[in-house]
């Protein structure tokens, strides 16, 4: 019995999941500043021994970070997706610090399923897990960010970890990676960036129906959408032609929709221009 106490003990020091962690607690949670961002350790302090092909961690994002930069003020849909062909179960922090500060960058926001927004050393944002994430070979965590206004760079820290389940912290999989970003350079004076503005979605949770407020600069066909987590299209709220003006909206959901966290995706002329998370009982 005492051994099986010193385990939890590591297990509570990491971030991540560890089979030992699951079978002493009812419910295995991330823990923060474990990301490899500067001053902070990994899961490796405590965790390895495991292995498995085509291991590693994929950062995304929905606008994509085309040639690896961001829009200043841009809402991004981030997705960290952890790989493991030997693993079945999944955890994850991250943090996005200013180059140079360390400070926070930008604003993390929204938490999907099964993650949530912590507080860490430095006075860091931690997104993290809230229960091991179930995959097979692989997991995916998402969540909103906010970019900064300013033009410095920052760089998205992942910490992760896969499980074998064999009941130590023996035989898990610590990885971490991180992605730096920068600001676009601007060729054209009054160059339009973003064609709509001041998107709010209420209420979130939703049940039946979606209400929309924002604002369009120039007259189009624009397009909102509902889509899975796995990218899939699950219905088209609507589509149709809009003036410039200020906008607000109420949809309802239609009955086909599962409970569920959704993408909230609205484009112009197939070009995206905003997408939110959205959680619908």
């Amino acid at each position: 019995m005492k051994k099986s106490g010193i385990i939890t003990l590591v297990c509570f020091m990491c971030l991540c999941v560890s089979t030992a962690f699951i079978s002493k607690k009812a419910q295995s949670t991330g823990m923060v500043s474990q990301t490899g961002a500067p001053s902070e350790g990994t899961c490796a302090g405590c965790h390895g021994g495991g292995s498995g092909s085509a291991s590693g961690i994929t950062i995304s994002a929905v606008p994509a970070f085309t040639t690896n930069t961001f829009v200043q003020g841009q809402t991004y849909t981030v997705s960290v997706t952890v790989a493991g062909s030997a693993f079945t179960k999944f955890g994850f922090g991250c943090e996005i610090l200013t180059v140079g500060t360390n400070a926070n960058a930008g604003t993390m926001q929204n938490p999907g399923a099964g993650i949530q927004l912590l507080n860490g050393a430095f006075g860091r944002k931690n997104m993290t897990h809230t229960t091991p994430k179930t995959g097979t070979g692989n997991a995916t965590f998402s969540f909103e960010w906010v970019a900064p206004v300013t033009s410095n760079s920052v760089r998205i820290y992942v910490g992760a970890i896969g499980a074998d389940l064999n009941g130590s912290t023996n035989g898990d999989f610590p990885m971490s990676a991180s992605l730096f970003l920068t600001t676009p350079t601007i060729t054209s004076i009054g160059e339009s960036i973003n064609a709509i503005s001041a998107l709010s979605i209420f209420p979130n949770p939703a049940k039946d129906n979606i209400h929309l407020n924002y604002q369009l600069y120039q007259s189009n066909q624009i397009k909102a959408q509902l889509i899975s987590i796995t990218g899939q299209v699950v219905a088209v709220l609507f589509d149709e032609k809009q003036d410039a003006g200020l906008y607000s909206k109420t949809i309802p959901i239609p009955s086909t929709i599962q409970a569920g966290v959704y993408f909230l995706k609205i484009s112009e002329n197939n070009k995206s221009l905003a997408q939110r998370l959205v959680s619908i009982n």
